[in-house]
């Protein structure tokens, strides 16, 4: 029997051995060659019939045996430090702690010269050790949520290696952030955005609870952007017209939900190709940019008085409204791409036969409202399927 014979049938009693322990929560996967390259080993199964949590407290040793090992998640546990083996793992790229108790790391984990990914989220993690600075081949850093209070500065001397980065809170980003030249992912409670606008490279940017009222009057834009999320940030009045000002063509997603102070939406933000817009709980929306090409509008707990200013006028497929207090949604036959229409638990009294330009209309639910019944003309809509208020359906 050849040694890689036996190193695959051991690894084979290993994957059986946890499989019968664990059940659901540990996953696996393996290469070409059948060794185990990734295992996954949380506390929250993948199973939907499993919605109990297991807490592991400790790391099976056996996990040793997978020495191809990659990727190690073991996320949602109640792990609070690593065995001694893994500095055995020299193939380990990717580390992710996210959910667990543990408040430090050994220095041999940064002696594993291909890790490129630790993830330490919701994490006791206070600091990170100098060594860090040696990590050459590190591209991402996940600390949000984490005891991690500021910006890593330990980063710097591999600055323009890091893609990826989460922050848990922090005041303001150092002058030196253009640094990161590489950085495409940023996630941070940033309480000052002065310097974020060097951060040029950026695809996708995370700001949560900030207690910022307003960009810098000399904001710049962010050219690459194609997911932008402001969420809970509650003192946030308004967004900077520069930050609209992108040329690309790529989808995008933002996402304001939670910003309850938040005015409204440039209209330079014409230019995004959004897929998806996402304005829950932001009771202070006033205005949206006009004839805005939109996937779906999702705004759910708005207490809106009256319809945001050109909500009507953008070319979303689908609209969900939840909570609003306005009795009228005159101006809604404008919405010729319409085919989802949700607006539950709110003040609306009738439905317009303007609706009927909503050639397109498929699904209509208006359930938790003062309409007392349901249009015939509404029958006259051509793709309509299905209409909720309340009891009554169509």
């Amino acid at each position: 029997m050849t040694e890689q014979t036996c190193n695959l049938n051991l690894e084979k009693e290993v994957i059986e051995e946890l499989e019968q322990t664990f059940q659901s929560y540990f996953s696996f996967e393996q290469n070409t060659d059948g060794y185990v390259i990734a295992i996954k080993l949380s506390g929250t199964s993948e199973s939907a019939f499993n919605y109990s949590p297991i807490l592991i407290t400790e790391i099976p040793l056996s996990i040793a045996s997978f020495t191809y090992l990659e990727v190690v998640d073991l996320s949602n546990n109640a792990i609070t430090e690593l065995p001694t083996f893994f500095k055995e793992l020299k193939l380990l790229e990717v580390l992710i702690l996210n959910n667990n108790p543990v408040s430090e790391l050994p220095d041999y984990i940064f002696d594993l010269q291909s890790l490129k990914v630790l993830s330490l989220e919701n994490t006791e993690i206070k600091a990170l050790p100098e060594v860090l600075a040696n990590q050459s081949e590190l591209t991402h850093l996940y600390l949000g949520g984490s005891n991690f209070i500021g910006f890593p500065i330990v980063l710097n001397s591999i600055a323009s290696n890091i893609k990826g980065l989460s922050l848990n809170d922090i005041e303001l980003l150092p002058p030196n952030i253009n640094d990161y030249s590489s950085l495409n992912y940023f996630s941070a409670i940033l309480h000052n955005f002065k310097n974020l606008d060097r951060l040029q490279g950026l695809k996708t940017l995370i700001i949560k609870n900030s207690k910022a009222v307003k960009f810098p009057f000399d904001f710049k834009t962010l050219p690459s952007l194609i997911e932008l999320r402001f969420i809970d940030c509650g003192k946030l009045r308004e967004l900077p017209k520069k930050l609209g000002m992108i040329n690309h063509i790529e989808e995008m997603t933002l996402d304001f939900s939670g910003c309850t102070s938040l005015q409204g939406i440039p209209e330079t933000f014409i230019n995004f190709n959004v897929t998806f817009l996402y304005l829950n709980g932001c009771s202070s929306i006033r205005f949206l940019p006009s004839s805005w090409d939109i996937g779906s509008i999702h705004a759910l707990n708005v207490n809106w008085t009256t319809p945001p200013k050109n909500i009507f006028k953008t070319g979303a497929r689908k609209l969900w409204i939840t909570g609003s207090r306005f009795s009228s949604i005159r101006g809604i036959g404008e919405m010729s791409n319409l085919n989802f229409c949700v607006m539950t638990d709110g003040g609306l009294r009738t439905i317009p036969e303007e609706i009927l330009n909503c050639k397109n209309l498929e699904f209509l639910n208006i359930s938790g409202n003062k309409v007392k019944h349901i249009p015939e003309f509404l029958k006259d809509l051509p793709k309509l399927k299905s209409i909720e208020i309340g009891e009554m359906k169509l």
